[in-house]
């Protein structure tokens, strides 16, 4: 076994290798973008006009961050880990170079991870005769599982060695299950590229939870959680949702704008009601006389009616009913998001749950993280998170008050 390699003396350390070679010493700066049903991105400025030698297009790239004096890097073999001590799971990136963008001396580098190629992948006839009756977590699980079978094959080293025989995903964690089976009436069926069948699923997919007690809001009394992916690190999938509603919520950071924890500037916040529905009509898709609505009148009353129309190729009107229920009690509330940023050199995920306390926008709760961007620039360390509900950007609100 080779000699260990002594420790960093550096707060925060990186470890950055395109397809084999240690490259860390080009990047002068670093961003990495994380949030759900999308691919995380990385992008790096590196110096010098070699790096673009280094890092050509399709190259995998490995990053690995730490705190202090780091976690164990993973080397490539026969080279063994290099102990380093306080891992940062959410900087344990593996990915390719889609983007190279020249500039004076230097090169920006856009890298995303495997999420990707399923946006890009192989259109397919999705049959519902082939699904119909099986748990859509497992259907979802099964995309990333077939994205495996067709393009990697044992012991590959395609960018994560053979620490998982060679596959481009490690689907290992996703065992829950979610209790909803496909049906035929689901807007799930047809010709589709993975990504777009796999969006179509988690759309179907949520959880049901009853809350006791009264609500201030005098809503009905149940909560609808849409289930969300991503690959938190490495290549692990993850599916998850936030029971934001819960009497305990499980709680992962702490953050408190009267103590140090948010940069200044404190938190900005964004409510607003483009994502709104509170009034749904289904029907089915060749007979228009066959119907299911339903409104909230609370929700209306309140904020203005927020009409929806969709079509499945259900003939059953109470089946139509129920989805339009469903829709309505997922969509009647406005969206509220709050975005900071913080010095704090922890790197947030989606999926965890922040307990924020700001006075400036009068907030003290339990909120779920939508997006993560994390920057290392020359020295400074900064993370900017978005807490609730993720924003639309502005052209798509504008879209939706125009259609």
């Amino acid at each position: 076994m080779s000699e260990q390699q002594p420790l960093s003396p550096y707060v925060f350390c990186l470890d950055i290798e395109t397809n084999g070679i240690k490259a860390e010493y080009a990047c002068s700066k670093l961003n990495i973008k994380h949030t759900y049903n999308k691919a995380t991105t990385l992008t790096m400025e590196c110096v010098g006009s070699f790096s673009a030698d280094l890092f050509k297009l399709g190259s995998v790239v490995k990053v690995s961050g730490s705190h202090g004096f780091g976690d164990e890097v993973e080397g490539s073999p026969p080279f063994f880990p290099v102990s380093r001590g306080s891992e940062v799971l959410p900087l344990r990136f593996d990915g390719i170079v889609r983007v190279v963008r020249p500039t004076y001396n230097s090169v920006v580098i856009t890298c995303t991870d495997m999420i990707s190629a399923l946006t890009t992948g192989k259109v397919q006839n999705y049959n519902a005769v082939d699904y119909v009756g099986n748990d859509l977590y497992y259907i979802a699980k099964s995309v990333f599982d077939e994205f495996n079978e067709e393009n990697t094959s044992y012991g590959s080293t395609l960018g994560t060695y053979d620490k998982f025989g060679g596959k481009w995903f490690d689907t290992s964690l996703l065992k829950e299950g979610s209790g909803i089976l496909a049906t035929e009436e689901m807007n799930l069926w047809g010709l589709q590229t993975p990504k777009q069948f796999l969006d179509k699923v988690f759309n179907e997919m949520y959880v049901k939870k009853t809350i006791g007690g009264d609500l201030a809001n005098n809503y009905t009394d149940t909560e609808y959680y849409n289930w969300k992916y991503h690959v938190p690190f490495l290549n692990k999938v993850h599916f998850y949702y936030n029971d934001t509603r819960s009497f305990n919520p499980k709680v992962t950071h702490i953050i408190n704008e009267d103590r140090a924890g948010i940069m200044i500037g404190g938190v900005s916040a964004q409510i607003d009601t483009s994502r709104m529905v509170n009034s749904c009509t289904f029907t089915n898709s060749s007979d228009k006389t066959i119907i299911g609505s339903h409104e909230d009148v609370n929700s209306i009353a309140k904020y203005g009616k927020m009409s929806k129309s969709f079509s499945l190729n259900s003939t059953d009107a109470g089946y139509l009913q129920d989805q339009a229920y469903i829709m309505v009690e997922r969509y009647k509330r406005p969206t509220y998001s709050y975005s900071l940023k913080t010095g704090l050199n922890f790197v947030f995920l989606p999926s965890d749950m922040v307990k924020l306390t700001a006075p400036s926008v009068s907030i003290d709760e339990v909120l779920p993280v939508e997006e993560v961007t994390f920057s290392v620039n020359n020295g400074s360390i900064e993370t900017g998170v978005v807490l609730g509900e993720k924003q639309l950007p502005i052209s798509e609100i504008i879209q939706r008050n125009l259609s």
